[in-house]
């Protein structure tokens, strides 16, 4: 009998190790363990609430297919990426929608921002950096230090001299294999500055783990750059005794954080896209792990679990958290990219729907 034991553990044992060998060696991607830091408590500031769920109404219904990024012009209209190929122009005040500029079959627009003239500054994560007019579109980057961009992000843009800091999320993973590349988790992010007057451009921080949002302070001093694989963003100064040096903005995040922007008060609205549940913390701790998810298949469909909820953070050029809106069911709107005010406006993009979300600020408190 005892003899029996051995043999089965044994054979058990063999067939472990052959699993193991198997989905390594189907796997495409060979991450490394990742240790995130726990998240922050949800209490004060990240107190759960329903605030978006309860006060949220649709602009543009049906009309924007996710629409990623959006940016308001001096005249209230706003601009939105969506994932058809158009940036459209939406007048909230009459909701009413119309194309503005198609980039092209098969091409889907991420990061949007206003240009110095009032052009558009567009992140096409298969082209580039671009400039985007009514009847021009212009390519303004691809590449820096002699690596192409796999997957441009999000722009920010000086109005003091027109430079423009955008990312790369990865050097690696193209927009359509961002899922591998979120389960693969490697530091080929970079925060980029495009120098419109010698057209180049150049690395500000790189080895960021998939670099996202982008925003200037009001006084364009710093800027801060969302680093989603890692829950976390950074500060990176544009003048002072640290100028040219980076550091931890916020960091502990309950939720992975992908655009942010800045409001007419200073403060920053980052749109934590996707949750962190315990077990997302674990996977990543565990290569294996995320091989197998790859291998069966199972990446989609388990990032798609963890941002079927909306939620947004409010932190003061301190990085401070002020407060959160969320929807943490999913019942008005799911998979919040990109939180932009205007005034006492809140407009909400997504990865997940065919209109913007748009809330009153001042119903909230």
């Amino acid at each position: 009998m005892a003899a029996f034991g051995f043999v089965l553990s044994l054979a058990l044992a063999i067939a472990i190790a052959a699993f193991y060998k198997a989905v390594v060696r189907l796997s495409p991607i060979h991450p490394s363990p990742i240790i995130l830091p726990p998240p922050v408590p949800l209490t004060g500031p990240f107190t759960p609430n329903s605030l978006l769920s309860s006060n949220l109404r649709r602009l543009g219904n049906g009309l924007l297919p996710f629409p990623e990024d959006l940016v308001a012009d001096a005249h209230g209209s706003l601009f939105v990426a969506c994932g058809d190929g158009w940036i459209k122009r939406l007048d909230p005040s009459s909701d009413t929608v119309e194309n503005f500029a198609f980039l092209g079959e098969g091409r889907r627009p991420l990061g949007i921002t206003l240009g110095r003239e009032g052009e558009l500054i567009v992140c096409d994560p298969d082209v580039g950096l671009l400039n985007v007019t009514k009847d021009k579109i212009e390519l303004l980057s691809d590449e820096a230090d002699g690596v192409k961009f796999r997957l441009t992000d999000a722009a920010a843009v000086s109005m003091q001299d027109g430079s423009i800091y955008f990312s790369d999320a990865s050097s690696r993973y193209s927009f359509a294999n961002h899922y591998t590349g979120m389960m693969d988790i490697s530091p080929d992010g970079r925060l980029l500055k495009y120098d419109g007057v010698r057209r180049k451009t150049t690395t500000l921080i790189d080895g960021l783990y998939f670099a996202n949002g982008v925003a200037l302070s009001r006084d364009e001093d710093f800027l801060v750059v969302c680093e989603t694989a890692q829950a976390r963003c950074h500060r990176y100064w544009l003048k002072g005794e640290k100028q040219g040096q980076s550091e931890v903005f916020i960091d502990r995040l309950p939720a992975l954080p992908d655009n942010i922007k800045i409001d007419g008060k200073g403060h920053f609205w980052i749109a934590l896209v996707s949750a962190r549940p315990f077990y997302m913390d674990w996977i990543l701790r565990f290569p294996f792990i995320r091989q197998l998810h790859e291998v069966l298949g199972l990446t989609e469909m388990s990032i798609k679990m963890m941002s079927k909820r909306a939620l947004v953070l409010e932190v003061t050029e301190e990085g401070k958290p002020v407060r959160t809106l969320g929807d943490p069911m999913g019942a008005s709107i799911s998979l919040v990219t990109t939180a932009y005010v205007v005034d006492d406006d809140l407009y909400l993009g997504s990865l997940n729907v065919d209109f913007l979300g748009h809330v009153k600020l001042n119903a909230t408190t």
